[in-house]
């Protein structure tokens, strides 16, 4: 086996990586061979080329709220496994549906804005999650609409 440092192994063991494989692509990165920027092996795959690419993917194309979203929860949910016996915590609020801030563009209709949560839902379970009655509390996912003390 590979020699690594003991904070990068405990990653590795955590995720069931390789140290080998890890190895193995740190070396091929430090060459040159693989690139960090693009994530493309040099000479087995090549980018498309700029006249190839039509358009990129928009923040408003149907389904990406919904993956953006998904990945965030993801993301959290892996931070808070890293963050497991320290004295950090992290935790999901997510409002509960769309909610009424300065990202929703002035030109909504009135019936669609009459949906819209207002922002100070968010207020109670912040206060509480800042407050002594939630210290332990980590990796929950709380749904400001749902939430009770």
């Amino acid at each position: 086996m590979i020699d690594v440092d003991t904070g990068t192994q405990a990653l590795l063991d955590r995720y069931g990586f390789d140290a080998n494989l890890f190895e193995s692509l740190r070396a091929k990165v430090a060459s040159g061979e693989l690139s960090p920027e693009s994530n493309v092996i040099r000479g087995d795959i090549e980018p498309p080329a700029a006249e190839d690419v039509t358009r990129l993917p928009e923040a408003t194309d149907p389904g990406h709220e919904e993956a953006r979203d998904a990945g965030v929860e993801a993301l959290a949910r892996v931070m808070a496994a890293d963050l497991e016996g320290s004295p950090v915590t992290l935790n999901i609020l997510l409002p509960g549906g769309a909610t009424e801030t300065g990202m929703i563009p002035e030109d909504v209709p009135d019936e669609l804005r009459s949906g819209l949560l207002d922002a100070d839902v968010m207020g109670p379970p912040i206060v509480w999650l800042a407050s002594p009655a939630a210290a332990g509390v980590h990796a929950e996912r709380i749904v400001a609409t749902e939430f009770t003390t």
